[in-house]
């Protein structure tokens, strides 16, 4: 039953919303055949009343073959199209240029007036028009006025149908979401919180936990799909100027590793120093060489080798998945897992004394913490000139995330087990979003104490939703085997970005849904494929002793 009224819902708010994700236009298409790569800009100068009217310009990379190059066109519009070659010099072939709406309508091209930077252009008996254009600005005008009327057909529609089939999506797990939240805070109020700590999952696993680690994992990708290409026609709102998207992700990854030390240390007082270590090293070691190894056949596989010349010592930091943490200080092989890696294995160093210090003063420690990342995001840079391995990029540094690091252990040794205190935080959580959020200077959720603040009052509100939720078995079962997998995925995904897409590509806001969508599927993929070699190599290197529970909670490397 609650499942059809979610569907309810969800169709009369995408039919209500409709204007927004349906196209409403016309499209001017054209075929280009080049004889070099080149970047096709489209530009339309009609105005429109229509608050949902699509963009009026698309930039398309056009490399060296036949292209079909389109642009979506506002209906009800009056306007002038101008072709853009970009940065020449170059030749290209164009045909076939039409409206496609209701109806299709061939476009003259002898009516085009072309640019200075056109150095010669002939239009061919058969409506083929060639340009031959050089450095500067070369483009060509359509001399008329387009009179755009209409709207676009199923085959607009069925082009878009990946972004409409993911719209509707959101819609209905949005939906679905606010429901069981609704729901379940209902519930917890007729109890009249009694105190009881919310339940674990299945296996052991705190699906909430897993959830956060999935959506930390979404935000670190975007991030480097927005890094790795040109996003300059993303809208404002989802670029790293406005929310720093892969700072916020990582953030999440350590309040989350502070968490499930905490949940694995309950019961357990006895682990000796030897035993946590060699199981916080049998988690993020071995899953890193298998990627490692893969990443580095693919490279030799592609012919893309790695050189390293007579100095094999260079390599000895990726043993202990300090390559990426050591980069910007010294001369190493890194290939995957970035800076993160390492860094995490420092605060490992630190978890023992402190997760003792955080049970027995949670206020007085996270405070001090707070002083601590203030002090070295202020003089990471004379730091860094006294002490080798200190970054000079302030939050590669393990300081600056040791308050995420000891937040989830406070949060889940003093805060989840009281629901009252649980609800309090959740409330002073949203309070504090509700401030920072319009009020912050972009980008949000920087590596500053505000913005660490800000994450670790996001993780607390996403976790209160989503302990909120009943969550059917099986979908908690999918969460936790996708979440256990986040780590494994998170080694491949910067391999994944350069292997599918070309740096610089540019980008608008459905090719940025798509890119993370196809990396983040094609990473989780890879996780799960190797995972049973990875857990192999780990009871090889350090003994099926060492196995612990990795079952319950997990962090970033589970």
């Amino acid at each position: 039953m609650k499942n059809l009224v979610a569907v309810l819902a969800a169709a009369a708010l995408a039919a209500a919303t409709y204007r927004v994700w349906v196209p409403h236009g016309v499209a001017f298409m054209a075929e280009t055949d080049a004889d070099e790569p080149f970047i096709a800009q489209i530009f339309f100068t009609g105005e429109s009343d229509d608050p949902f009217a699509p963009e009026h310009s698309t930039s398309v990379f056009v490399d060296e073959g036949r292209f079909r190059v389109w642009c979506l066109l506002p209906t009800n519009t009056v306007g002038r199209l101008r072709f853009d070659f970009g940065n020449g010099p170059g030749q290209v072939t164009i045909s076939d240029i039409k409206l496609r709406g209701r109806s299709v309508e061939a476009l003259a091209v002898s009516d085009f007036i072309f640019s200075p930077d056109v150095k010669r252009h002939k239009v061919g008996g058969d409506g083929v028009l060639s340009v031959a254009f050089r450095n500067g600005d070369p483009y060509m005008v359509y001399g008329k006025s387009l009179h755009v009327e209409g709207s676009t057909g199923i085959r607009s529609l069925w082009q878009r149908s990946p972004l409409i089939v993911l719209w509707m999506l959101a819609i209905f797990v949005a939906v679905r979401l606010l429901a069981g939240v609704l729901a379940g805070a209902f519930e917890k109020a007729r109890a009249n919180w009694t105190g009881c700590a919310p339940p674990l999952g299945e296996a052991g696993r705190i699906v909430s936990l897993d959830a956060i680690r999935i959506l930390a994992f979404f935000a670190i990708v975007l991030s480097h799909v927005l890094a790795h290409g040109d996003a300059a026609e993303v809208p404002q709102w989802a670029t790293v100027e406005c929310t720093q998207w892969g700072r916020l992700g990582v953030a999440l990854f350590f309040f989350l590793s502070g968490a499930a030390l905490s949940i694995r240390s309950l019961g357990r007082r006895g682990e000796g120093f030897r035993t946590f270590y060699a199981k916080r090293l049998r988690a993020l070691l071995p899953p890193f060489w298998v990627a490692y190894f893969v990443c580095a056949m693919v490279a030799f596989w592609l012919g893309r080798g790695m050189a390293f010349g007579n100095d094999w010592l260079e390599i000895t930091p990726t043993l202990f998945g300090m390559d990426g943490y050591l980069f910007s200080r010294l001369p190493t092989r890194c290939l995957v897992g970035e800076w993160y890696v390492g860094c995490l294995l420092l605060a490992y160093i630190l978890a023992p004394w402190l997760h003792r210090v955080v049970l027995k003063q949670p206020i007085a420690s996270l405070a001090a913490l707070l002083a601590t990342e203030w002090l070295a995001l202020r003089y990471a840079l004379p730091v860094s000139d006294a002490i080798p391995f200190f970054n000079k990029v302030a939050h590669f540094n393990v300081l600056p995330h040791l308050l995420e690091f000891a937040s989830g252990m406070a949060f889940i040794s003093c805060v989840r087990p009281n629901a009252r205190r649980y609800a309090a935080a959740f409330g002073c959580a949203a309070l504090y979003l509700a401030v920072y959020i319009p009020l912050a200077p972009r980008p949000l959720f920087v590596c500053d104490p505000a913005g660490s603040l800000a994450s670790i009052a996001l993780f607390i509100a996403l976790c209160f939703i989503f302990d909120s939720v009943a969550f059917s078995p099986p979908l908690g079962r999918a969460i936790g085997s996708i979440g256990k997998a986040t780590y494994l995925a998170f080694l491949f995904h910067h391999r994944v970005i350069a292997w599918f897409f070309r740096p610089g590509e540019p980008l608008d806001g459905e090719k940025v849904i798509y890119a993370t969508a196809l990396v983040s599927s094609a990473s989780l993929l890879l996780a799960r494929l190797f995972e049973k070699p990875s857990e192999a190599l780990a009871d090889v290197v350090f003994g099926e002793k060492a196995r612990g529970h990795e079952a319950r909670g997990g962090d970033a490397a589970s």
